[in-house]
């Protein structure tokens, strides 16, 4: 009888806890607001797009990226990649950035600024110039 106890308390305990496979759970931290232009030339990128923004030295299972508008402006949003439902958030997290800007139709281009920071403690505004 002791042994059927314990067996069925071993099956309840596996069956809740996902048979020892647990994800790791993810929070988005802190995010701060983060608007920027991209420009080619100095003058603004007309053709949309979007900023992929890479949190160095891991993106802690972040998507981080803004849509380049037909003014050249865009504003960083956050979400977590595990996320089904892919709700997205204003801001970026305190860090440093890589950044590669997608044209719609065109290849990536990495933008080689070397890192882009983001602080918590000012309001954080990139100019970005596209390579030649």
């Amino acid at each position: 009888m002791r042994l059927l106890g314990f067996l069925i308390l071993m099956i309840g305990l596996m069956s809740s806890s996902g048979c020892g496979k647990t994800q790791p759970k993810f929070s988005i931290p802190t995010l701060y607001t983060v608007k920027g232009v991209l420009v080619l030339k100095g003058v603004p990128v007309t053709t949309g797009g979007e900023i992929q923004a890479y949190l160095q030295p891991d993106d802690l299972g972040m998507v981080i990226k803004g849509i380049v508008g037909s003014d050249g402006r865009f504003e960083l949003t956050t979400r977590l990649a595990t996320d089904p439902e892919g709700k997205t958030q204003p801001g970026a997290p305190e860090g440093l950035y890589n950044l590669v800007y997608r044209a719609e139709n065109a290849e990536p281009v990495d933008i080689p600024s070397n890192f882009q920071p983001v602080r918590a403690d000012i309001f954080n505004e990139w100019y970005i110039e596209l390579p030649k």
